[in-house]
């Protein structure tokens, strides 16, 4: 039984039932490191990072911020994790695109001592692990070369040419997906496929 104001209220649920929402946030921490690989305060963090259901929240029902904050308050639990918590459906529906955005791509550009650099890291699902493989291709007639990192029966990931073409990929959640465009293995093995730096960004304008 929940009464006063919307903080009373929340303090009263956070403390009634504090055991209770420790044993679902363990619940929710091993789920998640089972599910995306990663441990609660991390999943909160960037969940929240990369929605806006604060925003909206505030401008429609602000009153529910202020349960939600007495009820952190009651359990002893951070406010962000009690939340996060609220957004059964929204985690549900969000959560894999979300943490899809994982590789890091790293551009250096070449100095008098030592060449330019691009690399990146490859967040792939764990069923991938241990088919990684690297893919030499000779064009003989053009005297090119390229190195794709891919894995078996996919064309490419990422990779780099003798012609000094690097090729790293991520996800731009930011920009609405093509349902009609070239597919991404194309786009890397084209880009590595053209004989100089300007030739591939002419191919990825095109």
């Amino acid at each position: 039984e929940l009464h006063g104001t919307p903080f009373e209220r929340g303090v009263q649920h956070g403390t009634t039932l504090r055991a209770e929402i420790a044993q679902m946030l363990e619940r929710w921490d091993r789920e998640l490191q089972r599910e995306h690989h990663l441990a609660l305060p991390a999943f909160v963090e960037r969940f929240l990072a990369a929605t806006s259901y604060d925003a909206a929240t505030r401008r429609w029902l602000p009153e529910m911020l202020d349960e939600v904050r007495g009820i952190a308050a009651g359990a002893g639990q951070p406010y962000a994790t009690m939340f996060a918590w609220q957004l059964i459906d929204e985690v549900w529906a969000q959560a894999p695109s979300i943490l899809r955005e994982k590789c890091t791509s790293v551009g250096v550009d070449r100095r008098p001592d030592q060449p330019a650099i691009v690399a990146q890291n490859l967040d792939v699902p764990r069923w991938y692990h241990g088919f990684q493989c690297v893919l030499r291709l000779r064009d003989e007639s053009r005297g090119l070369q390229q190195l794709v990192v891919t894995i078996p029966g996919l064309v490419a990931a990422c990779g780099m040419s003798s012609a000094r073409v690097g090729v790293a990929c991520n996800t731009l959640l930011q920009l609405r997906p093509c349902r009609d465009g070239l597919p991404v293995a194309f786009v890397v093995r084209g880009l590595l496929a053209q004989p100089d730096h300007a030739a591939a960004l002419a191919f990825l304008n095109r």
